[in-house]
This record gives structure tokens, sequence and C-alpha cells, in this order.
């Protein structure tokens, strides 16, 4: 029931017009603080330290480089 719930809000998200990422991140934080009992404080802790990871900061200046060669 729950894989039915997040499908059909991803879908109706989209389906408004709004951008994928956006759809997708509106999706998990309303299954995370709507059918689990996560903290708010341990969202942003998991989130700030999954930033930290040196592999991660490739794609964004991989992006950048793009930007200035253009």
């Amino acid at each position: 029931m729950n894989a039915l719930i997040i499908f059909g809000l991803l879908f109706g998200l989209m389906l408004t017009g709004m951008p994928i990422s956006i759809s997708l991140g509106l999706t998990v934080l309303t299954f995370l603080f709507g059918f689990t009992n996560t903290d708010v404080q341990t969202v942003a802790l998991k989130l700030f330290t999954g930033i930290e990871k040196f592999e991660i900061m490739a794609i964004p200046f991989f992006i950048l480089a793009g930007n200035f060669l253009t």
C-alpha cells in the first residue's frame, strides 16, 4: 500500500508540471514525515553528512566546468 501511495504522489506531482527533481524530493519528504517516525534533525544530519563525501562533489564541479567552457 505504501508503494502505491508513493508512486501515486510522484506521478501526481509530475503531471502538474513540477520538475522531476522537486517531485522526487517532495515525495521522499512526504513519505518520511508522514509514514515514519523520523525526526527533522535526523533527516538534516543525513543530508549534510552525505554532502561531505568527496566523490559526490565531482558532479557539481563537472557541471560548473561545462558552464565555464560554454
